[in-house]
């Protein structure tokens, strides 16, 4: 798996106070477990359509190369089963991390995070003919100087098909981009709308773009803006006058206000937005492993709150996915570390209060690993709901050959 410069993974646990508490009606249920033999290390969301559960992973079916697979998994019978829809080949790319996305037509969208014709990753698309997936590459990166590379990012679609996303590094200081990919007459074209690193900027966006529906976008990078020691920045990107430009909206300090955002931003209703941070926060047991934050406007500038941070006794640490909505605006989320936790936090009295759905990889012998109890373990990826409320997502590890899971949760 692609190792990270995210700095500071905790590691052990403490006996504290600031409970978290765990909801006794909440159900997990693993749908699959990946082996040798169909593919490994999910990392991003899995995309549901029609019934059946699209994702990707790092490992390959048979350990084809290990340059990563697309799946896809149906229910038959009581049982979910699993078929590799693509084994890429590195020429066409290698070691996808993020989800997919689905345009009007039916077409699959994703990202690779390196491999093609400039070892730079692509986008690719995935289209049906002949009863068959076939798979397209739409933009290889690092075709040229000032092109992004290393596209770790869930990708975002426009009404009129464009595509557009972020590069964790490329561009004209290395330190990641912003693009869109636009299609005239069957043929694809990149745009750089930004290049990160200038003085008080942020640099490394792992996550993907947030579209408020007007054509402005919102994201997160990991570090920046004060200079190259910075805690990550939540950034605004707008066009004015023809051109596009960027402001950073808030500058992670790593302290109290949480630190190294990885996850993709969500919004409410009234423009404010919402997300995790990796490291800072502040806890009664063991600071610096996360918070989920928002950012509000008021007047002409925002400020952030943190509304929970991680760390309590029995909570997780170090969230590296952003937040979902449910429907009664309740906000799910996921945490990493120490075998990971599925959460839930709801609003009462202004205040918000975490409940704790799931805790991956609890075995009584030994609560890190989830492959002694047939349960995921370490959830990068973030989480989805379905029209009845069950949410569904991976974990990239644990399972019954430690190579992850495809889990579901009735709450």
């Amino acid at each position: 798996m692609l190792a990270l410069p995210v700095g500071r993974i905790a590691i052990g646990f403490l006996v504290l106070t600031g409970l978290a508490l765990p909801a006794a009606a909440a159900t997990e249920t693993v749908l699959y477990s990946f082996t040798n033999l169909d593919g490994a290390y999910p990392e991003g969301n899995v995309y549901l359509h029609s019934g059946s559960l699209y994702g990707t992973g790092e490992g390959d079916p048979l350990d084809k190369g290990d340059y990563g697979q697309v799946f896809k998994l149906t229910k038959s019978g009581d049982s979910w089963k699993e078929k590799s829809v693509l084994v890429f080949n590195g020429a066409d790319g290698a070691w996808p991390e993020a989800g997919l996305i689905r345009d009007s037509s039916g077409d699959l969208y994703g990202t690779t995070s390196t491999g093609d014709a400039y070892d730079g990753g692509n986008v690719f698309e995935l289209y049906r003919s002949g009863g068959k997936w076939v798979e397209h590459t739409v933009w290889a990166f690092g075709g040229t100087a000032d092109d992004g590379t290393l596209p770790l990012c869930d990708l975002v679609m426009d009404k009129s098909g464009n595509i557009f996303g972020t590069t964790f590094e490329g561009g004209t200081d290395n330190v990641g981009t912003v693009f869109e990919l636009s299609n005239t007459g069957g043929v694809w074209s990149e745009t750089v709308l930004h290049s990160f690193g200038a003085d008080g900027d942020g640099w490394e966006p792992y996550a993907g773009l947030l579209t408020d529906g007007s054509g402005t976008f919102y994201g997160t990078t990991i570090y920046g803006a004060e200079g190259r020691g910075g805690e990550g920045t939540i950034f605004e990107l707008f066009r004015f006058r023809g051109a596009w430009k960027e402001k950073v909206l808030y500058t992670f300090t790593g302290g109290a206000d949480g630190g190294e955002p990885m996850g993709t931003l969500i919004m409410d209703e009234n423009g404010n937005l919402y997300g995790t941070t990796y490291a800072g926060g502040v806890s009664n047991f063991y600071s610096d492993v996360g918070t989920v934050f928002e950012l509000a406007r008021s007047g002409d500038r925002w400020k952030e709150k943190v509304l929970h941070d991680f760390g309590g006794e029995g909570d997780g640490w170090n969230p590296r996915a952003g937040l979902t909505w449910g429907p009664s605006g309740q906000l799910y989320g996921t945490t990493s570390t120490g075998s990971g936790i599925v959460f839930e936090l709801t609003q009462s009295g202004g205040a918000w209060n975490e409940i704790i759905l799931h805790k991956f990889g609890v075995h009584p012998d030994d609560s890190s690993t989830g492959a002694e109890s047939g349960d995921g373990s370490s959830p990068y990826g973030g989480v989805i709901l379905d029209q009845d409320g069950d949410l569904y997502g991976t974990t990239t590890e644990g399972g019954s050959d430690n190579l992850g899971t495809v889990w579901e949760i009735t709450p």
